[in-house]
């Protein structure tokens, strides 16, 4: 994760997998699943 110095800044949700040491995209329970894709 690195930082703009001059950028705006927020907040992002991230998921962290300790199995790979990495960081990836969070999953909510309400963007799982075979939905029609909307």
């Amino acid at each position: 994760i690195g930082k703009q110095r001059h950028g705006p800044i927020g907040n992002v949700e991230l998921s962290f997998e300790g199995e790979f040491t990495r960081f990836g995209n969070l999953v909510k329970t309400w963007q799982q699943g075979t939905g029609d894709g909307y």
